[in-house]
């Protein structure tokens, strides 16, 4: 069981913290993973995925977008095993789109995210 946020922060609904657990705690942890930029706490500069040290880099593969991506899910506590995986870089939105689908602790789950690279 976890506190459940709501736009990335803490609130209280009536006065109480909101607990989540089983899928919908899973959710919010990938989704935290997936926003989580290399080297933005201070503790530990290597936590995170290194979108601006490695992903929104000019001439990186699609492969090597998803080993990146892929090597990162699949160490986040409660996922075991990526079921599908697609990212779509969109060039002239410079939208990039992540798509998964993973067996969970909890069950499968189906995540998407859409990331601004710049």
């Amino acid at each position: 069981m976890n506190i459940k946020l709501y736009d990335d922060d803490i609130a209280f609904v009536n006065n109480r913290l909101e607990m989540i657990s089983d899928i919908d705690e899973m959710v919010q942890k990938i989704d935290n993973c997936m926003n989580f930029y290399q080297n933005d706490w201070f503790y530990n500069l290597t936590l995170g995925l290194p979108y601006l040290q490695k992903i929104f880099v000019k001439g990186i593969s699609d492969a090597e977008v998803e080993a990146i991506f892929t090597s990162y899910i699949a160490n986040i506590k409660g996922v075991i095993n990526i079921l599908e995986f697609n990212v779509d870089l969109d060039k002239s939105t410079r939208v990039m789109s992540v798509d998964f689908r993973v067996q969970t602790t909890d069950g499968i789950l189906d995540f998407n995210k859409n990331l601004t690279t710049g």
